[in-house]
C-alpha cells in the first residue's frame, strides 16, 4: 500500500510541477495592425496606403502578350489580412515609357460583380491597382500600350473559379 501511495505522490508532484510551468499563449493581433479599412469599405482603395499589401502575395500571373510576343506579366494579388484582391502588372522592356502609353492594371469580383482598374502613362514598373473585398472568386486583367493602336493583353484567373 506504501507503495501505491508514492506512486500517487509522485504523479501528483509531476502534475503540479507541469502546471507551474509558465505557457506562452497565442496572439490574437492581426497580421498588420496598421489596417485602415474591412470589408467591402476596402473596395477601389490603395492596397499599400490602408496596409493591406502587408503579408500580401501572388495567387497567380499571366503573361501579357500580343501577336505571340509577350510584354509583361500580370498579376492577381491577394491579402489574406483584408481577404482583398488586386492586379499588378509587370512591364518585361522595365519602367521607361518614353512615348506614355499606357498600361492598366484591373481587377473584377465576381460576386457580387465588382471591378476597378488603373489607367497609368507614366514611367515605372510594375503598376498595381487599387483593390476589391473578394473573399471568393476574382481575376486580374493587365493590358499594355505597345504601339499607336496596338495594346498586348493578358488575364490571371484564381484557381478553383
Amino acid at each position: 500500500m506504501s507503495r501505491l501511495l508514492q506512486s500517487l505522490a509522485l504523479l501528483v508532484a509531476l502534475f503540479a510541477a507541469f502546471l507551474a510551468v509558465p505557457v506562452a499563449q497565442a496572439s490574437a493581433q492581426p497580421l498588420s495592425p496598421h489596417v485602415s479599412c474591412s470589408g467591402y469599405g476596402c473596395d477601389h482603395q490603395d492596397p499599400v496606403a490602408t496596409g493591406c499589401s502587408a503579408g500580401s502575395y501572388t495567387v497567380t500571373s499571366a503573361p501579357i502578350t500580343l501577336g505571340g510576343t509577350s510584354y509583361g506579366t500580370v498579376e492577381l494579388r491577394w491579402s489574406p489580412t483584408c481577404q482583398t484582391n488586386w492586379s499588378r502588372v509587370t512591364v518585361a522592356s522595365g519602367g521607361s515609357n518614353p512615348n506614355r502609353w499606357y498600361r492598366y492594371a484591373e481587377v473584377d469580383r465576381v460576386s457580387p460583380y465588382a471591378y476597378d482598374w488603373y489607367p497609368y502613362n507614366g514611367t515605372g514598373s510594375p503598376v498595381y491597382g487599387n483593390m476589391l473585398y473578394a473573399p471568393g472568386c476574382a481575376y486580374a486583367l493587365g493590358t499594355i500600350q505597345v504601339g499607336t493602336n496596338s495594346w498586348a493583353t493578358g488575364s490571371a484567373f484564381q484557381p478553383g473559379c
